[in-house]
């Protein structure tokens, strides 16, 4: 996992400077566990020669945490395009898994 500062970096780098980055990096900090369960659920479809949108992974941590785990992450979707450019930095042998769209203003 990138520690929040580098993430801030990542995602600046890539443009994202918009409202939502300092609520991203809040819960990407406070909520690790969200990063592993999408770290582990995208290699687990990348192995399975899967795809799927980060936030289609986001919805199945929502499941997996409070339909079969008992927890309840609070997970923004609008925070799936963060996830997925930390994901591809991590991964770039996997660059290819999520498609981006240019980021807005």
């Amino acid at each position: 996992m990138l520690d929040v500062g580098s993430a801030r970096r990542l995602l600046a780098e890539d443009g994202y400077t918009n409202q939502y980055i300092e609520g991203f990096l809040d819960a990407y900090k406070s909520a690790p566990g969200v990063w592993r369960a999408f770290e582990r659920i995208a290699l687990d479809l990348i192995a399975r020669g899967k795809k799927a949108g980060a936030i289609d992974i986001l919805g199945k941590i929502r499941w997996e945490t409070k339909v079969e785990g008992g927890l309840d992450w609070k997970v923004n979707n609008n925070y799936a395009p963060y996830y997925a450019r930390i994901f591809v930095h991590k991964y770039p042998e996997h660059a290819g898994f999520f498609e981006f769209r240019r980021v807005g203003a």
